[in-house]
């Protein structure tokens, strides 16, 4: 009788050490508010809707995919084990994320499911003021407009249709894939490939620094410097206005410009080949100079056309 009372009793101080813990961390549903109406799609989804929404901040290891639709509310369907779905109705700031005390609670309880992943929908005609994402998981944005857009990945990010009226940032060891990407100012740092096709970022320069391949397709860019420590890069059909700096520590530079005439073209490279529309030169000059091009390897050569 002793033993079986103490075994209820601690069963009970651990019930609501667990209660009190969770509740702290939010782990249960949030009460409905004005804004916020819930809909359970499947025992495994539960879609939450927000009819003004100014900014969204991502934090989890799910996939997340944000596309635009023909509709009036920001919509989110996600698993309905992650009960981390916070609207801040005074910032209209919407919040999707996981706290660690809440993985730990669901871990035990065999509910929380990484592969799930988070959908988001924007009206297509919205402009979110930011957007701040961080994700273990894949980020895939399409036909977004967002003023400021700050993302954080270590699987792959993939923008397409994206307008981005502000600062574009990007960071962490994912592979990038942008397509049709506007933005005034683009700045990259991480340690994946960057793959970037029929962009425009020529309102203020560019930045792009990573460790591995950059390829760069029919882009517009003023100024910009493109830096790789252990990759190639490819160029293709750019469009630049002012200046363009690129460097590689450890790979080969490929570069086809969009024209030859009123240009100046320095390439060096320590340990390889340096050919100049044709020739095997490391300087090349044409008319009035208004683009300066600037390539640099220390072990790979160096071909412009």
């Amino acid at each position: 009788m002793k033993k079986t009372f103490i075994v209820g009793f601690a069963l009970t101080i651990l019930g609501i050490i667990f209660i009190t813990i969770a509740s702290l961390n939010n782990a249960f549903y949030d009460v409905p508010q004005i804004n916020e109406q819930i809909h359970f799609v499947s025992p495994h989804s539960v879609t939450k809707s927000y009819r003004q929404v100014r900014s969204i901040e991502l934090k989890t290891p799910n996939d997340v995919k944000v596309e635009a639709y023909d509709g009036k509310s920001v919509k989110v369907s996600a698993p309905t084990s992650l009960n981390q779905i916070h609207y801040q109705s005074g910032s209209r700031r919407l919040t999707i994320g996981a706290a660690g005390v809440n993985h730990l609670l669901t871990s035990l309880l065999n509910r929380y499911d990484y592969s799930d992943p988070i959908l988001i929908k924007i009206p297509r005609q919205t402009t979110l003021r930011s957007v701040k994402g961080s994700s273990t998981g894949e980020l895939n944005f399409s036909a977004l407009n967002v003023d400021q857009l700050r993302l954080r990945g270590t699987d792959e990010v993939h923008l397409n249709n994206v307008k981005v009226n502000g600062l574009l940032r990007i960071s962490g060891e994912a592979d990038l894939n942008l397509n049709n990407v506007t933005a005034d100012n683009l700045n990259i740092n991480n340690d994946g490939e960057v793959d970037i096709q029929n962009s425009d970022f020529q309102k203020q320069p560019a930045s792009i620094a990573n460790a591995d391949d950059i390829s760069i397709t029919n882009t517009k860019l003023n100024r910009a410097n493109l830096t790789s420590s252990d990759g190639d890069i490819n160029l293709n059909e750019l469009q630049i206005t002012h200046e363009l700096t690129v460097r590689t520590s450890d790979g080969d530079i490929h570069a086809v410009l969009n024209s030859a005439k009123n240009l100046a073209v320095s390439a060096t490279a320590n340990d390889g080949k340096t050919t100049i529309f044709g020739h095997s030169r490391r300087h090349f000059t044409d008319g009035n100079l208004a683009t300066n091009y600037s390539f640099s390897t220390n072990d790979g050569d160096i071909h412009i056309e």
